[in-house]
This record gives C-alpha cells, structure tokens and sequence, in this order.
C-alpha cells in the first residue's frame, strides 16, 4: 500500500501524435507499487534515486544507469529502495505504437525481452530526451523531432535488446 506523502508527485498522459503511447513522470519520496501488468511494454528510467523491482522471480535495482523494461502482461512491482528520493520516468507503448514502430523499422512484430535491465547509457540518454520531447507540459514539441528520436529510441531498443519469437 502507498504511503500518501505531500511531496510525491506524478503525471500521466496519453501523447496524441503517437497512437498507443502513453507516459509518466513520477518523483517519490515514499512508494510502493504492488504487483501488477500492462498490456504494453513498459519502459522505465531514474533520473534520481532508485528503486526495487520484483519480476521474473527476482529482485531488482532500478537506478540512473539502467533502462528498466517490461513486456506486455509480465507481473511486476517497485518500491522505494535504496534511497531517500525515486525520480523517474516511463513510457507505455502499447499494439498501435507497436505496429506503428515495426512497420517504420520493418522489423519482426514479435519481439520480446529477455532482461528486464538494460545498461546502455547512449541509448538512456536517446529515451531522456526522447520523454521530455514529447512532454507538452512546458511548451508544445516538434512533431518531425518526436517521430525521429521515437524511431531512434525505440528502434535501437527493439534491435538491439530484444528477442524474436
């Protein structure tokens, strides 16, 4: 169960230029996600902090360094670990920016992780500013730039990091 705290915050928004992308940018002080799914791939990253993740069978570190990533309908949890402070951000790609990706990409629809953790910083880097790209909150994006790093990221990802089959 959460602990309600006055300086947790968080936002959830659907991205409307990207069908079937939806995103969250969370900053804890206190939290506890109980075990749940999504029916998209998740994928998250800290900006500060960290946390602990159960999946798989196993516990986990989320911290700056990692991109955490879960496929659709994996059983998960996170809690506040290992630090006072969990700043993070996610992205929600569920089947219509799954199929808008691999159509660009003109890869295999089924791809799958195998890891939950992936340690590459360039590709971390690409997914930062690929999140506050496609953050309206401050000011309105560049529709020709999301698409680019969208692709970029996610393609990278997808290639680079997950299975067929």
């Amino acid at each position: 169960m959460a602990k309600l705290d006055p300086l947790n915050t968080s936002r959830y928004w659907h991205v409307p230029d990207l069908p079937g992308m939806d995103m969250l940018h969370a900053d804890f002080t206190t939290h506890d996600y109980a075990p749940h799914v999504h029916h998209s791939f998740v994928i998250a990253l800290t900006e500060v902090g960290g946390s602990e993740f159960k999946s798989r069978g196993r516990t986990g570190m989320a911290h700056p360094q990692a991109l955490l990533v879960f496929n659709p309908a994996e059983p998960h949890s996170g809690r506040m670990g290992g630090s006072a402070r969990w700043r993070y951000r996610s992205f929600y790609l569920a089947e219509p920016g799954v199929r808008h990706l691999v159509t660009a990409l003109g890869i295999d629809h089924t791809r799958h992780f195998g890891s939950n953790t992936v340690c590459d910083e360039a590709l971390i880097a690409s997914f930062l500013e690929l999140h506050r790209a496609l953050d309206g909150h401050s000011a309105p994006g560049d529709p020709l730039r999301q698409q680019e790093l969208f692709v970029h990221s996610f393609g990278t990802l997808f290639q680079n990091h997950a299975q067929p089959g």
